[in-house]
């Protein structure tokens, strides 16, 4: 057996091969690529099958998500019985058939498109963002002779500003077109297109400023090279300073997931992470650009009415107290951004002491979680509604509980994450005892008589439901100071305290519990929950 096999380099930071789409059929194909047996699904192409399985062929215009352009000519390969080179992302796999992508002359031909890539490209990896997960610097090193014939002005291109969102250096693009068929192919739209011709050839819109759709960050994306910006992360950080964790998109329910890239214990950035059965290799610019959001108006430290100051020792066992003299004038509140593990413990605490919980969809009220705005993103903002919903399965209902407020039977009131609204936070009035448990100043904050600081999804791990009822979970990617709790932390201390169970020291005690007695979740552990997910029998499913 001829050939070396290797696992393909990620340019994205997955450090596995990349996510690839094969075609669905009954039929396959084997046959070798220098030598390695591989059998794919019948009408994959080469490429497509080798990436599959590993195995390395260099490419620039190729991206599983979209169509095969053919115009780069990287990836060519040498199959048996033709007299000239092909394209590997075109070319159909067949059974029997011998490839090489490792003679002489195959090498020979990606040195020189190598050797044209770079006869006016500019010379600026230090300080171009793309630099540590760029394919060109990857191809560069791998396949490029070192040297070159170029004793010319390198060819240049005026800096291109698309929006607030995205800008161009184009004296880097290679014309690959990946840009261009991501609007038309997958967004929808045709602000970019190639123009002029020859050596003048580029790329862009024909108007300045002119970019203005949802999803201009998956430009940056698919760019294999440093030309398309996101222009929140310009100059933001080394990508090879950055460490990344596996986590879920919360700006609404189609679950998104994302690799959250942290640079000395803050967020540099969020970009998609593949899943097929989710949403592809993509996400929209509200997740990407709008997660900061959640650090607006931060609550850092626990205070009682009018802003008074408390130590978290004295304030747990404020929660406490209130808990125990509720009696049957006890009620909660949860919102559906609440992770599963959260809303579980919860529930089993306030109705362990009595009382009766409801969700808390936002002002908005419930939205159909499978409703879209568009190809991905979708009109319910909270990211698990039907978990919540599948947890507090026969609770009360929002309304219920503020008309029991309204009537006077409601004493306590415990709030998890819910933001109210001035107009509802005005009717709690004639509550004795509120407490909150949130991350961020709001309405149910002001009104509550004991405010208990709570987290951001980066700061915790967890479990969400997405609208089609897929479990995923999410890891955790900032630190906490170590004297603060996790909302699972909190709730834990007051289940322990009151007697209503069992303490969970992390996450996977909580989902533990939870799978233990919700039966949607029912055999399933934390640590098991595969990468892309798992569909639960909920909403009524087979």
């Amino acid at each position: 057996m001829s050939g070396t096999r290797k696992t393909l380099k990620a340019h994205m930071g997955e450090g596995i091969a990349p996510v690839v789409r094969l075609p669905e059929s009954d039929e396959t194909v084997t046959f070798t690529i220098d030598g390695w047996e591989v059998t794919a699904p019948k009408g994959s192409t080469i490429l497509q099958a080798a990436l599959s399985e590993g195995i390395e062929i260099p490419h620039f215009c190729y991206h599983p998500g979209l169509s095969a352009a053919g115009n780069c000519r990287m990836c060519l390969v040498q199959v048996d019985g033709r007299p000239k080179l092909e394209p590997s992302c075109i070319i159909p796999a067949a059974d029997g058939m011998e490839i090489v992508s490792s003679a002489e002359n195959v090498t020979e031909a990606r040195k020189a498109v190598m050797e044209f890539l770079l006869l006016n490209h500019p010379l600026d990896c230090p300080w171009c963002d793309k630099a540590g997960e760029c394919m060109l610097q990857d191809n560069t090193f791998e396949y490029s002779s070192g040297k070159t014939r170029h004793r010319m002005v390198k060819r240049t291109y005026p800096l291109k500003d698309f929006s607030d969102r995205l800008m161009m250096f184009g004296d880097r693009c290679i014309k690959c077109t990946r840009c261009i068929r991501f609007l038309r192919e997958i967004e929808g739209g045709e602000e970019f297109a190639l123009y002029n011709r020859g050596a003048d050839v580029d790329v862009g819109t024909y108007l300045e400023h002119n970019l203005s759709n949802n999803y201009q960050g998956c430009l940056a994306d698919v760019c294999p090279v440093g030309s398309l910006i996101s222009k929140q992360f310009l100059y933001h950080s080394r990508v090879f300073f950055l460490e990344a964790s596996l986590g879920i998109c919360t700006g609404c329910s189609a679950g998104c997931n994302l690799y959250v890239d942290r640079y000395e214990n803050r967020v540099a950035r969020v970009r998609p992470r593949p899943n097929l059965d989710v949403n592809d290799w993509w996400m929209c610019d509200i997740g990407r650009y709008e997660w900061d959001t959640l650090l607006d108006n931060r609550i850092l430290s626990p205070r009682l009415k009018a802003g008074e100051a408390v130590d978290g020792e004295k304030a747990l066992g404020t929660a406490v107290e209130a808990l125990k003299t509720a009696g049957d004038g006890l009620a909660g509140i949860v919102s559906a951004t609440a992770t599963c593990e959260e809303a579980f413990l919860f529930d089993s605490m306030i109705r362990g002491m009595g009382g009766v919980t409801a969700p808390w969809y936002g002002p908005q009220g419930r939205i159909d979680p499978t409703d879209k705005n568009d190809f991905l993103h979708r009109k319910d903002p909270n990211p698990n509604t039907l978990g919540v919903e599948s947890i507090l399965e026969n609770a009360s209902t929002f309304d219920d509980i503020l008309t029991r407020i309204e009537s006077g039977s409601v004493t306590t009131l415990f709030i998890l994450g819910a933001d109210l609204t001035d107009e509802i936070a005005g009717k709690l009035g004639g509550v004795a005892q509120i407490v909150t448990i949130t991350s961020s100043e709001s309405p149910a904050s002001v009104a509550a008589s004991l405010v208990l600081p709570g987290t951001i999804p980066f700061e915790k791990s967890g479990t969400f439901v997405n609208g089609d009822g897929r479990l995923q979970r999410f890891d955790q990617a900032l630190q906490l100071p170590d004297d603060a709790l996790t909302e699972i932390g909190i709730l834990s201390h007051l289940i322990t305290e009151c007697g209503t169970g069992e303490p969970c020291e992390d996450t996977a005690e909580a989902f533990a519990a939870l799978a233990g007695t919700v039966t949607a979740f029912k055999g399933l552990s934390f640590s098991t929950i595969p990468t892309g997910g798992t569909l639960l029998q909920i909403r009524g499913d087979a």
